[in-house]
């Protein structure tokens, strides 16, 4: 099942119109330079416990923000 998340903000700081940096929220210095979310599901491994299998499966997806650029 499920077990946790992260979430970082993606932070264009020499504005390109990309990020190049991640940070949490509490790092953010400027949001009119956030370009998009990190966001890292964690799932419990069901094969964990057999040979060679993590106890966790993490999955990250990057969600570009529309309009913030």
């Amino acid at each position: 099942g499920f077990s946790g998340f992260d979430m970082l903000n993606g932070v264009d700081p020499n504005v390109t119109g990309s990020s190049s940096i991640y940070v949490t929220a509490s790092a953010v210095t400027d949001w009119s330079k956030v370009r998009s979310v990190k966001i890292r599901l964690t799932f419990v491994n069901p094969g964990k416990g057999n040979p060679g299998q993590p106890d966790s499966v993490d999955s990250t997806h990057v969600i570009q923000l529309i309009g913030n650029s």
